[in-house]
């Protein structure tokens, strides 16, 4: 029987008003026979209402869509596994969590991650990062690192800091060189400017999204 807890619930958990972005947050809850979901969305409030709508369906469709695709997944899979004795679907059902991170907000910066963990089963589920990045001052997305307004040769320069980073911490654990990096996976902080990696990209599963944060001092345009 399908148990529903509790659906599409608005909680203002907190409130942080910054240079016309008001950011309040929605919890989303329910339980099935079949999946758990709990998703945690930012909702981004501002006179720019064009702007603002486009920040918060970015955050929907990472979340409350991609959600309602593993449920029905979920739904169908655990449906067919009746008919086998439940031979592989997981006794534990099939989990999607999701949250935020303000990482940036001021005057010239906004800037949030939203993590994404799906369970399917086996030994552990998957977890995925995506950015949203916006010019305040401009009223405009930030897509690329090459839209910010740092070094020329900023792509070869973070490669560079990267690795080094990597070789003054913990090498063992990394797949290196790291020779690339997916301009559009990254973040902005007060202290630098964040690159991340999805998992298995440039290490094993037991690290983790790797993250490096590069110093807006070593960006400055030469």
């Amino acid at each position: 029987m399908r148990r529903i807890i509790l659906v599409c619930v608005l909680l203002v958990l907190f409130s942080s008003t910054a240079f016309g972005f008001e950011i309040d947050e929605r919890v989303f809850e329910f339980e099935e026979e079949w999946i758990d979901v709990s998703i945690t969305l930012p909702q981004v409030e501002g006179e720019n209402e064009l702007l603002v709508e486009a920040i918060n369906t970015v955050f929907r469709g990472y979340s409350i869509l991609q959600a309602e695709v593993l449920r029905q997944y979920a739904k169908d899979t655990y449906m067919s596994s009746l008919e086998e004795e439940f031979s592989y679907f997981p006794s534990s059902g099939f989990s999607f969590i999701s949250g935020y991170n303000v990482r940036h907000h001021n005057d010239k910066y906004l800037s949030i991650t939203q993590y994404i963990y799906e369970f399917t089963g086996g030994a552990h589920g998957m977890t995925f990062l995506v950015s949203v990045n916006v010019d305040v001052e401009k009223q405009e997305f930030i897509h690329t690192i090459g839209d910010l307004d740092i070094r020329e040769d900023y792509y070869q320069f973070i490669l560079e800091e990267i690795n080094r980073q990597i070789e003054a911490d913990n090498p063992e654990v990394y797949w290196l060189p790291v020779t690339e990096f997916d301009i559009t996976n990254f973040y902005l902080t007060p202290d630098g400017l964040g690159i991340f990696f999805q998992l298995y990209s440039i290490a094993p599963y037991s690290t983790g999204i790797s993250e490096f944060i590069i110093p807006w001092e070593l960006l400055v345009k030469e």
